[in-house]
């Protein structure tokens, strides 16, 4: 088969990485698979980047030549600037149209993935569907909402949106459109046939109670899988060695990479529990590890703390979920992180919140342990109960390793998806005859 993914960046979360692994298994597996991507970021030259500048008419074309100022910008898109003052979402991405254009052959399966991010044009989903069999991994709520990727606690997205209680959740508007926003996007989807999947149950429960629904030829559940040939477990007196660390440090880590600034991290209730550990373990050897921040953002906490740059390579994020005695999730909205699959897979226990798709990912008491949202006592009394039982964070770890093999193998993730691909396409070729 011929496979075109499509998605927002290349490089970056778990989104990025769910799409590239695809591709490279795809290709493993003797298919034709590509990544096209709003904006490229690496150097993979089986990535392509929309060419959104050179799509359009004669006058937004001429202007966008001239460079890529936002003065530029606006006199060669005037109604995308109306827009934006007006608070609607910018779907004005005319290269979208041209995605598996220009090619000797074209896609045989369009995959798409995160379609926010300024770069695709959504009213473009019914002819895209008609084109060839079209799929979604929605990796957040966004195609359901008014506006935001999450909606954390509220409910309007079930109803229509308006009124919206956060204008400035990603990706921010400037003004409260969300009423039409969702209106247009239900009006996009009626006439759209999308074979939609999710990585959690929690997100299919929404999906199938939200105005994408009748857009929907078929929807799965497919959890996403991480590379066991990388995240998997090795001595840990090996790993502390290679990383830094004494043979008997107690080291938490935590993913750190723009902590402070993303509204779903939940900075303030990992900071406080860290106090609350540090406070408990007076004296003793217990280093936290922020993965992803180069240097102190907060210098008042009472800890210490390593700080580690983002490491783009998997093999060095894999030595430092190791090194670790515990992996902490803290977080008030999330639907199916690779760092809690990515922790487990490597042996170390995980202490994560109680929120979207991550009691899928962890068995209470069994594979980690979940704690509730925002809860920083209930956050540190877990950390310092697996801190105190080596033999517990050995149980945990051993069975979440079992866990990671049994579930969260990316090949068995490729397996699912290409079978439904295929068995789409026959349908489709059946129908057409």
């Amino acid at each position: 088969m011929r496979i075109l993914h499509v998605n927002s960046s290349d490089l970056g979360g778990g989104a990025e990485r769910i799409a590239a692994q695809l591709c490279i298994d795809a290709r493993a597996a003797g298919h034709e698979a590509r990544l096209v991507v709003g904006r490229k970021l690496g150097d993979d030259a089986e990535v392509t980047a929309m060419a959104d500048a050179l799509a359009g008419g004669a006058w937004r074309r001429l202007w966008l030549g001239k460079g890529t100022g936002r003065l530029v910008r606006g006199i060669a898109d005037p109604l995308r600037v109306l827009d934006r003052a007006l608070g609607r979402e910018d779907f004005r991405f005319p290269a979208t149209r041209t995605l598996g254009e220009g090619v000797d052959s074209p896609p045989d399966i369009l995959h798409l993935h995160n379609l926010h991010g300024g770069y695709f044009d959504l009213r473009e989903l019914p002819r895209l569907c008609r084109r060839q069999p079209t799929f979604i991994t929605m990796h957040d709520p966004w195609l359901l909402t008014g506006h935001c990727a999450h909606p954390f606690e509220c409910g309007r997205w079930e109803h229509g949106c308006g009124e919206c209680p956060d204008l400035e959740v990603y990706p921010a508007i400037r003004r409260d459109a969300t009423a039409g926003n969702w209106s247009r996007k239900a009006a996009i989807y009626r006439d759209s046939r999308l074979n939609v999947a999710t990585p959690s149950q929690w997100l299919m429960d929404r999906v199938q109670r939200s105005m994408l629904r009748p857009g929907i030829a078929e929807a799965r559940v497919i959890p996403n899988g991480i590379d066991l040939e990388v995240f998997h477990p090795v001595d840990r007196n090996r790993a502390r060695a290679e990383s830094g660390f004494e043979r008997d440090d107690l080291v938490v880590l935590f993913a750190a990479k723009a902590l402070q600034r993303n509204r779903y991290r939940d900075h303030h209730t990992l900071r406080a529990a860290i106090e609350r550990v540090a406070a408990r373990w007076p004296g003793r050897p217990l280093t936290f590890v922020a993965l992803g921040q180069r240097s102190a953002a907060d210098e008042t906490v009472q800890a210490r703390i390593r700080f580690v740059p983002f490491q783009s390579d998997p093999q060095a994020v894999a030595r430092h979920y190791r090194a670790a005695d515990l992996f902490v999730h803290a977080t008030r909205a999330d639907t199916y992180p690779n760092v809690v699959l990515e922790a487990g897979a490597c042996g170390t226990p995980v202490v994560a919140s109680r929120v979207g798709g991550i009691p899928e990912q962890i068995v209470q008491g069994r594979t980690g342990e979940l704690v509730p949202v925002s809860d920083d006592e209930s956050l540190a009394a877990a950390i310092t109960e697996l801190l105190g039982d080596a033999s517990r964070r050995r149980s945990l770890g051993e069975r979440a390793v079992d866990e990671a093999r049994r579930r969260f193998d990316a090949k068995k993730m490729v397996s699912e998806y290409l079978e439904w691909y295929a068995q789409t396409r026959s349908a489709a070729g059946e129908d057409q005859s």
